[in-house]
């Protein structure tokens, strides 16, 4: 699928091949309250950024603790892209 972001290292290097790395970067949900991040919802990327990974971190953070919690906000720096799939 085309991407709508606009020149992003991490969408233009989405399929790159690096043969001997296990990770290529890492990701994680974070409160913005509290500034701490959310238990089980750290990833590793493997083969570029892909978004089954933060979908996977994403999921975990809404199902810990999510009592009261009338809005959640979404800060991603491929979001123009993370979101169309979502």
């Amino acid at each position: 699928q085309r991407s709508d972001c606009n020149n992003h290292r991490a969408v233009n290097q989405a399929n790159a091949h690096r043969h001997k790395l296990e990770a290529t970067r890492i990701g994680g949900c974070a409160c913005a309250q509290h500034g701490c991040f959310i238990p089980h919802s750290l990833i590793d990327f493997q083969k570029g950024e892909r978004q089954v990974n933060m979908d996977y971190a994403l999921s975990h953070a809404l199902g810990h603790n999510m009592a009261g919690t009338q809005r959640v906000l979404t800060f991603y720096d491929i979001n123009c892209q993370y979101m169309k799939n979502f």
